[in-house]
């Protein structure tokens, strides 16, 4: 489970999208790279600064990462502290048991089940993509002015069985 608060520059124009931090695995797969031996599940803003997880991962339907719940939920962008939660539990080998779910200030906001996000029992969480920018395949995704994002307060921790199970 990874934890953090972030908050957006008061008038943060989102341009197309952007990346944020998320969990990360084996190799940490990102750039169009294949992700046959580990995954990043990093969060992402799109346009309107719709939320959504974007996710780098052996079943991934295209070059780049898959957007998974986009829209579900939105960044404010009025310059406020908001928290992220990210619960990512990685499948047994050959099984499509893994998932991740994401809150947005204690609000389940997306839930992706039935995931195979490993193929290797050597793969495990091994920490967090920390990077944040303005991103796509051109400069058609780059902000006209200055913007920034604020993070602090990052945790990552294995739930009990228990406290898997609770909402936050």
């Amino acid at each position: 489970v990874l934890t953090y608060d972030l908050r957006f520059k008061p008038g943060f124009d989102p341009v197309k999208g952007g990346k944020l931090p998320g969990l990360m695995a084996g190799d940490s797969p990102s750039g169009h790279k294949k992700a046959n031996n580990g995954i990043t599940a990093r969060m992402m803003w799109r346009r309107d600064a719709q939320g959504e997880l974007y996710l780098y991962y052996p079943d991934m339907e295209k070059s780049h990462g898959d957007s998974i719940g986009r829209g579900n939920f939105f960044f404010d962008t009025s310059g406020e502290w908001h928290r992220i939660k990210q619960e990512v539990k990685l499948n047994d080998i050959g099984q499509k048991n893994g998932f991740i779910k994401v809150w947005y200030d204690d609000e389940l906001v997306i839930e992706a089940n039935d995931l195979r996000l490993r193929t290797k029992d050597s793969v495990y969480i091994e920490g967090i993509m920390h990077t944040i920018f303005f991103g796509g395949g051109n400069d058609s995704w780059a902000a006209a002015r200055d913007e920034w994002v604020d993070t602090r307060n990052f945790k990552i921790f294995t739930p009990s069985v228990t406290h898997a199970n609770r909402t936050p």
